[in-house]
């Protein structure tokens, strides 16, 4: 009876892991496509904005192929999984904004559901190989006397000399099948998919504990010292942890630059085989790129590392030391004038001790500034430019370099000779001073306010004077000015 209940309390602890609580529940198809659809190996964190954009598209795609979904927007579903723990929002490393990242258990969950979807054999070869090549090294290691070491080890050299020595005299290597070689490699896609969530965890415990320490620096409740000794001790508890121990024993191998290049090259002689030809293209492309995805998780938990040692060196740098021996010495003197009182007093005297300062109503004006005689002092006299100004120009002279006198010239086209159609023949018949070439743009801006540019068919020749007598020719539609024209000019309200 008691063996039955306590296996129901396991399994239902399992169940209430967010890992099978992803996987269960109504929703829990759409969820996992959409999670699998916005991250992937190489896509690990998405800017907030952009991962609701996403989530809201992939949800109108399928609502529009009359599939049931979550109510909400992609907002309001990333704060659900957020609280479901499936999902973390962190601040972007180069501190463009926040990101969302896929928790440990939502990571479980997907590699579940990626090995449930593919078909590939449960017993291969490839795996019980694996499995004896295990535990032929295991056998090694937990022989305790040394002469049955060695006679394991001498078994395995013997078999490794013969073949040797069979490819030397001439024969040739067994040839890897397409079955074997795809078996080993969903051997390994099978062992390769449990990293990144066994990194996560261990990048998570890390971050926990930094924010715990945060929390304990910003409450102050405790002494400095008194934090630092527990923040020592949960670091050698996290290591002692499963999580710890596996990183730890990790990192020892994957520090090693030469193993790691190694096995690069090998991954990369896999997949230079023929089977990668039943592979599609980003299958062989995550294969090749095991070791840049073990760094990355890898870097992941060390900078998790460092800004706990950083946090903690910030704080010691800016911690106030001096605030806190003011105030250890004031309840010093406070615990002397005690005793100095109760060895003056009977043990059932009694006195009001006021616990914080009276407020002050108000406080007599505080001068913030004092007398400055330079405040007073006149301004230095200005010095006498006169003889270095120019030659004063008359108001007609600063007219002249001005723009277009549009009121004169619309009186021009309009008021002049009957014999004269054309605009630029009009124009030629203006006095010098109305002949500029700005006025050439004064009489266009004229033609366009009465529509008259758009019948212009040809181009014909103004001549121009400047201010300074010079002359210039140009070219301008060749309009006709006709009655209907002149009373539009006429209309104009032109100042």
């Amino acid at each position: 009876m008691s063996e039955a209940v306590g296996e129901l309390r396991l399994v239902e602890q399992a169940f209430a892991r967010p890992t099978l609580r992803l996987l269960n529940g109504k929703w829990a198809p759409v969820q996992v496509s959409v999670l699998r659809l916005a991250f992937d190996r190489d896509r690990r964190s998405i800017p907030t904005d952009r991962f609701h954009a996403d989530v809201d598209e992939i949800l109108a795609i399928l609502r529009g192929v009359g599939v049931e979904t979550p109510g909400g927007t992609g907002r309001e579903l990333s704060r659900r999984w957020m609280a479901s723990k499936w999902l973390v929002r962190l601040n972007a490393d180069d501190g463009s904004g926040e990101v969302y990242e896929l928790t440990s258990y939502a990571l479980e969950a997907l590699e579940l559901v990626q090995s449930l979807s593919s078909d590939r054999p449960l017993l291969t070869e490839s795996r019980l190989a694996a499995i004896i090549d295990v535990v032929r090294r295991q056998a090694i290691e937990a022989t305790p006397d040394a002469h049955g070491r060695v006679e394991r080890l001498n078994t395995q050299i013997a078999e490794l000399e013969a073949e040797r020595d069979r490819l030397l005299e001439g024969g040739e290597p067994e040839p890897a099948s397409f079955d074997r070689m795809m078996e080993g490699y969903a051997n390994l896609v099978d062992l390769i998919s449990q990293l990144p969530s066994d990194f996560k965890r261990v990048e998570e415990a890390v971050r926990g504990h930094r924010d715990s320490l945060l929390a304990e620096f910003r409450s102050e409740t405790r002494p400095l010292g008194l934090v630092i000794d527990e923040y020592l001790v949960r670091h050698d508890d996290l290591r002692a942890t499963p999580e710890g121990k596996a990183f730890d024993g990790a990192f020892s191998l994957l520090r090693d630059e030469v193993m790691l290049s190694q096995l690069k090259r090998d991954l990369d002689v896999i997949a230079s085989h023929s089977f990668t030809e039943a592979l599609t293209a980003d299958e062989v492309r995550a294969f090749r790129g095991t070791v840049k995805m073990v760094r990355r998780s890898l870097e992941d938990v060390l900078d998790q590392r460092s800004r706990i040692a950083k946090t903690l060196r910030d704080h010691l740098v800016n911690h106030d030391a001096v605030k806190e021996r003011e105030l250890s010495d004031t309840l010093a003197r406070l615990n002397g004038v005690l005793a100095e009182w109760i060895r003056r007093t009977s043990t059932r005297a009694r006195t009001d001790v006021g616990l914080l300062p009276e407020a002050v109503d108000t406080l007599p004006h505080v001068r913030e500034r004092f007398y400055d005689p330079g405040d007073h002092v006149a301004p230095e006299g200005l010095d006498e430019t006169a003889a270095d100004a120019g030659v004063a120009l008359t108001l007609e002279e600063i007219l002249r370099q001005g723009g277009p006198l549009l009121a004169r010239l619309a009186e021009q086209l309009s008021t002049a000779g009957a014999s004269v159609n054309t605009a630029g023949a009009r124009f030629a018949a203006f006095p010098d001073d109305l002949r500029r070439p700005v006025e050439v743009l004064g009489v266009l801006h004229l033609l366009s306010k009465i529509g008259a540019l758009e019948a212009a068919e040809d181009r014909e020749s103004v001549l121009t004077v400047r201010s300074d007598g010079t002359e210039r020719l140009l070219r301008i539609p060749a309009v006709t000015i006709t009655d209907a024209h002149v009373d539009l000019l006429a209309a104009l309200e032109l100042t």
